[in-house]
């Protein structure tokens, strides 16, 4: 989608890799906002999913939440250069 609005972007971005060899699954080449680039990682989360069923049983998003918080925490060790958005 961003290749629709001429906004240049790389898939798995190098050099941003964590010790374990993940990365984002990808970074804007230009700064997106105040000088900085965006960098997104995404995933899909199974809300039926036996470790799901209790929280999504009694709330709402519980497992959207659940998944955004363990991606926050799986890349916050970026430099303050990048702007982060998990999906």
């Amino acid at each position: 989608m961003l290749s629709l609005a001429h906004v240049p972007a790389v898939l798995e971005p190098i050099g941003l890799a964590r010790s374990d060899g993940k990365r984002p699954d990808g970074m804007t080449l230009i700064p997106w906002k105040l000088g900085r680039s965006l960098l997104w990682d995404a995933t899909c989360v199974d809300t039926l999913a036996a470790s799901h069923i209790q929280a999504t049983s009694s709330m709402v998003g519980a497992a959207d939440t659940s998944a955004e918080q363990a991606k926050r925490r799986k890349y916050e060790n970026l430099d303050s250069s990048f702007i982060f958005v998990p999906f």
